[in-house]
């Protein structure tokens, strides 16, 4: 969800945005859940297979994101992620926002980004990640709300976005939305970090 989500983001942008799963399993599909709760947000999850970490080569990422810790260890240990650029995605939020606000329309939004994943780890220093800002995975818990979880996820990656690139993140509202109250058709917004 978070790479559909992500992707969707920062289409406009020079990035790369990939997924990799921790669990050996080979490629396999979204589960049904996901997708059922990806598509009111306007992402279609039906193509989506997942990757594993070992098939994958991080050393050279500017940025590895996880949801909870064991996510980050596996990435550093069995894909070669930097651990300076390794952070839990509700880490990475919380510690752009501690950061003056990027500039909107810089000349070079990846540069900048690089530069302020930079300046997260230093803020971080030794400090380890709390148990409390990981995401469990929605399979472990007793009665999942995927709905609940894809809404969330899209607004940490919309903040992510912001708070790396300094742009306005531009979120088109799909007429499904208009289920929850919204007005009907499409609504494109833009978004601020907030």
């Amino acid at each position: 969800m978070a790479e559909a989500f992500f992707e969707s983001m920062v289409r406009d942008l020079p990035v790369e945005v990939s997924s990799a799963g921790i669990l050996e399993l080979g490629s396999g599909r979204a589960v049904p859940e996901a997708i059922d709760a990806c598509k009111p947000l306007g992402h279609n999850l039906k193509k989506h297979r997942s990757t594993p970490l070992s098939e994958t080569d991080l050393s050279s990422a500017d940025l590895v994101i996880g949801f909870e810790r064991q996510h980050i260890d596996a990435a550093i240990a069995r894909a070669g992620a930097d651990r300076s650029r390794a952070f839990l995605i509700t880490e990475a939020v919380q510690l752009l926002g501690r950061l003056p606000t990027p500039a909107e329309h810089g000349d070079d939004p990846i540069g900048q980004a690089r530069s302020r994943v930079v300046e997260i780890a230093v803020l971080r220093g030794s400090h380890e990640e709390s148990s409390s800002l990981e995401i469990q995975d929605p399979k472990r818990q007793p009665a999942p709300d995927y709905d609940e979880l894809a809404v969330y996820l899209r607004r940490l990656c919309h903040l992510l976005a912001a708070r790396l690139f300094g742009h306005q993140v531009i979120v088109l509202d799909p007429p499904e939305a208009s289920k929850k109250g919204r007005k009907k058709g499409a609504l494109l917004r833009k978004l601020r970090d907030g």
